[in-house]
C-alpha cells in the first residue's frame, strides 16, 4: 500500500526496525519496473560500488588464507641449507699405556708352551725390560682443516605440541566468521541508509510538490482577496492576511525544495551518482506486524553483531588454550642428510634421524600470567555479549 501520509507513524517504525526484513521484498525481478531507478537496482550499485564492502571482502578473504597457513602446521617443516664453511680444528690425543704393556706381557707369558715354562721367568724380565723403555703415554696431536662447503636438507615434523596448533587453527577459523559477520553488518548499515535516503528522496518530493500546491492555492487566495479589496467586500486586514499566508507559503516551498535537494544529493553520494532521477520503487505502509518477541527472537539468532562478537569468543576461548599448551611438552620427529660428505669432520653425521621432546622447566616468561590475561579476554567477551543483546532486545521495541 502507498504511503499517502509523509508524516505516518509507519515509515519511522519501518526505518528502524523493518529494513533488513523487506530487503527481499524491495530487490524483486524489476522486468515490469519502469526506465527509473527501483529499490533493487539501487542496492546492487550501492554494494558495487561501497569501499566498506570492499574492505570488509578483503578482510574475509585474508582470513582464508590464515585458515590456509593454520592448516599447514600440522604437516612437515624440510629446509634445504648450503654454506661455505671456512676453519681449523685443533686435535690432541693422549693414552696410557700402562695398562696395555701389562696386558701383553701377560699375553705372551701365558701363551709360552708348557715345555718351557722354567724359561718363563727369564722372557717375562726381558719383556719388561723392553716395555720399561716403551713410554707410558702416547700423545697423538695434529690439526685438522675443516674448510669446504657443506650442504643438507633438513625436517622437523610437530607431533604434539599440547593444543597450540589445533588452537591456532580454530581462532583462524573463528576470525574467518567475526569478517563475515562483519561483512553481512556492513552490508545491513548500508541497506539502511539506502532505505532512508531512497525513500528520503520520495518523500522530500512528496512534500515540495505538496507545498508547490499550497503555494498554488495560496496564490489564488491572494488574486481573489485583492479583487474582493478592490471591490470593497473585505478590508485591507484580510488581504494581507492572505498576502502573509502566500509569503509563508512561497518561503515553505523553497526549504521544501532545498530539503529535496539536499535529499538527492546525499542519495547520489551513496550511489556514487552525479545526479538522481526517477525512482520506481514507491513508499509503502506494512500492517499485521509480527508480535514483538518473534522480531527480538529474529534479531538475536540472525544479528551480525552478535555473530562477531561470538566469533571474538571463540578466539578469546583459543586463546587460553594455546596459553595452557605452554605447560606441555612438545614431541617432534628430525632428521637431517647431508649431500657434501667429503668435507664432514669426523662429529658430522653423513644422516640423522630420531624423535625428540621438548619440555620447558622454567619459562622467563610468566606462563600462568599469560593463562589470566587470555581469561580476561574471555570474560570481556562475554560482557559484550550480554551488553549486545540487551541493546539489541531495546532496539527492536523501540
Amino acid at each position: 500500500m502507498l504511503a499517502t501520509d509523509p508524516n505516518s507513524e509507519h515509515f519511522p517504525i519501518m526505518k528502524l526496525r523493518l529494513i533488513p526484513a523487506l530487503i527481499m521484498a524491495l530487490t524483486m525481478p524489476l522486468a515490469a519496473q519502469a526506465d527509473g531507478l527501483a529499490f533493487g537496482q539501487a542496492r546492487a550499485l550501492m554494494q558495487e560500488r561501497a569501499d566498506v564492502l570492499k574492505m570488509s571482502a578483503a578482510d574475509i578473504e585474508n582470513q582464508r588464507y590464515q585458515i590456509k597457513d593454520a592448516d599447514a602446521l600440522n604437516g612437515p617443516k624440510i629446509t634445504l641449507n648450503a654454506k661455505q664453511v671456512e676453519g681449523r680444528k685443533d686435535i690432541n690425543l693422549a693414552y696410557g699405556l700402562d695398562g696395555v704393556k701389562s696386558n701383553v706381557i701377560s699375553g705372551i707369558v701365558g701363551h709360552i708352551p708348557p715345555i718351557l715354562d722354567g724359561l718363563k721367568p727369564t722372557i717375562s724380565g726381558a719383556l719388561q725390560g723392553v716395555a720399561q723403555r716403551i713410554p707410558n703415554e702416547l700423545k697423538i696431536a695434529f690439526e685438522e682443516d675443516i674448510s669446504g662447503p657443506r650442504a643438507s636438507v633438513e625436517m622437523m615434523w610437530p607431533l604434539y605440541t599440547g593444543g597450540a596448533i589445533s588452537a591456532k587453527q580454530t581462532a583462524a577459523r573463528a576470525g574467518l566468521r567475526k569478517a563475515q559477520a562483519e561483512h553481512d553488518g556492513a552490508i545491513e548499515k548500508l541497506d539502511a541508509q539506502l532505505a532512508q535516503k531512497y525513500f528520503g528522496v520520495q518523500l522530500a518530493r512528496s512534500v515540495e510538490k505538496l507545498r508547490s500546491d499550497m503555494l498554488t492555492q495560496q496564490e489564488r487566495d491572494l488574486h481573489r482577496a485583492k479583487r474582493f479589496e478592490k471591490a470593497g467586500m473585505i478590508a485591507k486586514i484580510e488581504r494581507m492576511s492572505a498576502q502573509v499566508n502566500r509569503d509563508t507559503a512561497h518561503r515553505e516551498l523553497i526549504g521544501a525544495q532545498t530539503d529535496r535537494k539536499i535529499a538527492e544529493t546525499e542519495l547520489a553520494d551513496l550511489l556514487r551518482e552525479e545526479n538522481v532521477g526517477a525512482l520506481d520503487t514507491p513508499m509503502f505502509v506494512v500492517k499485521n506486524l509480527e508480535p514483538l518477541i518473534e522480531w527480538q527472537t529474529k534479531a538475536l539468532n540472525h544479528n551480525p553483531v552478535l555473530k562477531a562478537i561470538e566469533a571474538q569468543r571463540d578466539q578469546a576461548l583459543q586463546g587460553v588454550r594455546a596459553a595452557k599448551s605452554a605447560y606441555h611438552p612438545q614431541v617432534y620427529l628430525f632428521g637431517q642428510y647431508n649431500f657434501i660428505k667429503h668435507y664432514l669432520t669426523i662429529s658430522e653425521p653423513d644422516w640423522v634421524a630420531g624423535i625428540g621432546v621438548n619440555f620447558t622447566l622454567w619459562d622467563n616468561r610468566d606462563r600462568s600470567a599469560r593463562v589470566g590475561s587470555a581469561q580476561s579476554l574471555v570474560n570481556k567477551v562475554d560482557a559484550a555479549q550480554g551488553t549486545a543483546r540487551h541493546e539489541i532486545k531495546k532496539l527492536v521495541e523501540i
